[in-house]
């Protein structure tokens, strides 16, 4: 069947198990960009839930041969688009499943690999490709490939014979590849640009340089200005993501109602019920949580709480709780300092007081 195309190769079940050793159960959305006749998406229906159409997973497929895409189409699969390589999509996959075909694997392999790369969310993408694709790098494209794979980890596992009971026989080894490739925007990288600039030269003066010197020892002060300059920008880049975050949500759901009313049309408005929940109180809450955190960390009373009694925390921690409404900068900090500083005696005292009352009243009785 179809022998007049050169690269329809069908996928055994069995070289489709290897590919997904491992893998028990498959859910989200999937594209499987190179469908044929859809045998391969008759393999991952096997590793997804009943009902996967209702919401727990959804099959994309792409075919250039328009026979074969009517095949797909006649037996309810959904077509998006017939040529892969020129494939441009607003999606989110989940997974991208594909035995590509062999005279341009390479390109086909890039393609998947620059897709999920551009995503949002996580992507892993699991690919048969001619062993030559991999041991022969030949040209610039497969050398790139061979750098992305090495970039993402990817794990390669040889097969020989792998179409040798296949519907169409071949003697073309194959590679297993299996990458788990991670959203361009982490944390980490994030974290990196911060521009934090850390006060090591002496001869400029720090804001909280004087104040901080009677809060702890000569040696540590300049390794103590760095950490409160770190946390300071730390707390306020947070505070930042979580507005945009507010403000993102705002806008779309102002764009969708406004599009939904121009056009007449409640769907379109109906489709920011996921961001009903989160509301400026949400924000708030975020807020509020991250300017205690960062209080606690900048004012650093562990070494001192421990000095003192249960009494004496509780009176201490009263003394601090007004301070997690006040805005973090350089004078609140200034100014939580120097009072936790005058107060520290006052309560250091009433704690030994505290144990000597009690040590006196235990030899009393």
């Amino acid at each position: 069947m179809f022998t007049d195309n050169k690269d329809f190769y069908p996928t055994p079940k069995y070289l489709f198990n290897q590919l997904m050793t491992g893998i028990r159960r498959l859910s989200g959305r999937i594209l499987e960009p190179s469908a044929g006749k859809g045998d391969m998406i008759k393999h991952i229906e096997t590793l997804l839930p009943q009902g996967y159409g209702d919401g727990d997973a959804q099959i994309d497929a792409i075919e250039k041969d328009g026979r074969l895409s009517s095949i797909l189409m006649q037996n309810d699969i959904n077509v998006v688009w017939d040529d892969f390589l020129t494939y441009q999509t607003y999606k989110e996959y989940d997974l991208i499943i594909m035995n590509p075909p062999f005279s341009d694997g390479v390109d086909h392999a890039l393609k998947a690999i620059k897709l999920a790369e551009n995503q949002i969310s996580h992507c892993e993408v699991h690919m048969i490709l001619n062993k030559q694709t991999i041991d022969n790098a030949y040209s610039n494209k497969r050398q790139e490939l061979l750098n992305k794979l090495d970039m993402h980890n990817a794990k390669i596992r040889y097969v020989k014979d792998s179409f040798a009971q296949a519907e169409r026989k071949t003697d073309v080894e194959v590679a297993l590849i299996n990458i788990s490739i991670v959203p361009n925007v982490s944390g980490k990288s994030i974290y990196e640009k911060l521009n934090i600039r850390g006060w090591k030269n002496k001869k400029i003066e720090h804001p909280l340089e004087t104040t901080l010197s009677t809060y702890v020892k000569s040696s540590q002060i300049r390794s103590r200005l760095n950490d409160i300059d770190r946390l300071v920008v730390e707390y306020e880049t947070a505070c930042e993501i979580a507005r945009d975050t507010f403000k993102h949500v705002l806008n779309k759901q102002s764009f969708f109602g406004y599009i939904s009313q121009i056009n007449g049309n409640d769907e379109l408005s109906s489709i920011t019920h996921y961001d009903k929940r989160f509301e400026s109180k949400h924000l708030n809450h975020e807020l509020d949580r991250l300017r205690r955190g960062y209080w606690e960390l900048i004012l650093d009373t562990k070494d001192f709480r421990e000095l003192l009694t249960n009494e004496a925390r509780q009176k201490l921690n009263r003394q601090l709780a007004g301070v997690h409404d006040m805005e973090i900068n350089f004078t609140n900090i200034k100014i939580m300092l120097m009072a936790l500083q005058q107060n520290q005696n006052d309560i250091l005292i009433d704690s030994i007081v505290s144990i000597f009352e009690r040590i006196t009243e235990y030899q009393m009785n």
